[in-house]
């Protein structure tokens, strides 16, 4: 897990880097480098998250990291999370609210065939809606999650160590 975490992550650190044009991009580039950078932040976090599930000792059946992880490790997950589903939901945002031309295609799922573009720009506000409502889930878990394990004082306040 540890390898292909950073494997992942480094495939999202080269394309941060072509969207902010640093190195060249991998071919002809058809989005803003935020897009692109948008896109490298997404693999990055993944990959990130991955390789600390890997570290921490986690399996593929568990979906928690285990119960003897530091905290500032599972912070550290969290954020990676973070920084991977945020950019998601930005750029459905991006298709759908952006400026400029977009067509849609594909097969399979596009019954009745190419879709117009309000059409793909409605479909892509849906999603970009659920992804902004599931990315604020996310936070809120994470947050409850760091919360819970913080140790409490003699009056219950929490005590957050560094």
């Amino acid at each position: 897990m540890i390898a292909v975490g950073l494997i992942v992550g480094a495939g999202g650190l080269y394309l941060v880097l072509a969207g902010i044009g640093v190195v060249a991009p991998p071919g002809p580039v058809h989005a803003p480098g935020f897009i692109v950078v948008c896109a490298g932040l997404a693999f990055l976090g993944g990959g990130g998250s991955v390789a600390i599930r890997g570290l921490a000792g986690a399996t593929d059946r568990q979906a928690e990291l285990p119960a003897e992880t530091p905290r500032a490790i599972v912070a550290l997950s969290a954020l990676c999370g973070i920084v991977a589903f945020a950019p998601l939901a930005i750029i459905a945002t991006w298709i759908a609210l952006g400026s400029g031309e977009r067509a849609f295609s594909g097969s399979g799922a596009m019954l009745f065939g190419p879709l117009s573009e309000m059409a793909g720009r409605a479909m892509f506000g849906v999603g970009a809606l659920i992804a902004w409502l599931a990315l604020a889930g996310f936070v809120h878990a994470s947050a409850k999650k760091l919360r819970a394990g913080a140790p409490r004082t003699a009056l219950g306040a929490r005590k957050f160590k560094s």
